[in-house]
């Protein structure tokens, strides 16, 4: 995604999220937020995932990490927070009971460090039909702290939602460990093929 549509999703998300919120997560440990629950611990990132405002088919989009386990559950037009240690991590996207198809499934590469908050934005375009079932193509767009800083100030704590331990989740599709290791396979290999298609030379036009 280059920088100027970047940009423009970032302010979208902005101005939408007005009106819009979260978890802590930390291995098996849920801690409630604080009054100053964007600002990252010194020995830790925070990670904000902020869902899309306007999807085609709303749905309730489940985040993964690179151990395929649940970070966040996080409904369209609300944002959901958790930690994570400092360094390189793996994160996965996909929507509660939808197909694990490509398309249907999004995964980003980022590189956290202590002390700062970083946001990341569930994207939801087109809908995607997959063997008579429909779901959104996915995206996730992750944001460095500064581009994180406008898009958090419009969070609203009343659209915060808190990840469920997991006695308490519904024994749902997501839930399975099978469907979320093979969301995380189907994440990195859409990164990989993205990226395989980045690093090749395109021809010049005549």
């Amino acid at each position: 995604m280059d920088r100027q549509r970047l940009r423009l999703l970032s302010a979208a998300l902005a101005a939408a999220l007005a009106t819009s919120g979260c978890a802590f997560t930390r291995g098996t440990r849920t801690v409630r937020p604080s009054a100053r629950s964007l600002e990252a611990p010194d020995d830790a990132a925070l990670v904000v995932i902020v869902g899309d405002t306007g999807a085609a088919l709303p749905s309730i989009t489940r985040v993964i990490d690179e151990d395929a386990e649940a970070v966040a559950d996080v409904p369209d037009g609300a944002h959901a927070i958790f930690e994570a240690d400092p360094g390189d991590h793996v994160y996965a996207a996909f929507g509660h009971d939808l197909p694990l198809e490509e398309g249907c499934v999004a995964g980003v590469r980022v590189r956290l460090e202590a002390g700062k908050t970083y946001a990341i934005l569930v994207s939801k375009s087109d809908l995607v039909v997959v063997w008579k079932r429909s779901c959104v193509k996915l995206d996730l767009v992750a944001l460095t702290p500064a581009e994180s800083a406008g898009v958090l100030t419009a969070l609203s704590p009343r659209r915060r939602v808190e990840l469920l331990s997991p006695r308490k989740r519904a024994p749902t599709f997501a839930e399975d460990i099978d469907v979320r290791e093979s969301a995380l396979g189907t994440a990195k290999l859409r990164m990989s093929e993205r990226s395989s298609r980045d690093a090749t030379p395109r021809r010049a036009a005549r």
